[in-house]
């Protein structure tokens, strides 16, 4: 294939892509996902807390293994 041949093929293929894209940015779902994610993200900044720490938080096994890492067994 020739370097020409090869730039118009991705040439359309990142038109495919962009157009994509711009569904994508219009489909309401998407904006309050991306809406939701925002939100989350500012809310654990504020907190100083990582992704990981949120969801050992949220996990009822990580959050167990957390409390009973506290106890001494007999």
């Amino acid at each position: 294939m020739s370097l020409l041949n090869s730039y118009l093929q991705q040439e359309q293929q990142l038109k495919q892509l962009q157009d994509q894209l711009t569904e994508l940015e219009s489909n309401p779902h998407f904006k309050k996902e991306l809406e939701f994610k925002t939100k989350l993200e500012a809310l654990m900044s504020d907190h100083d807390k990582s992704a990981a720490e949120v969801l050992d938080l949220l996990s009822p096994t990580g959050h167990a293994k957390s409390s009973q890492s506290g106890r001494k067994r007999s």
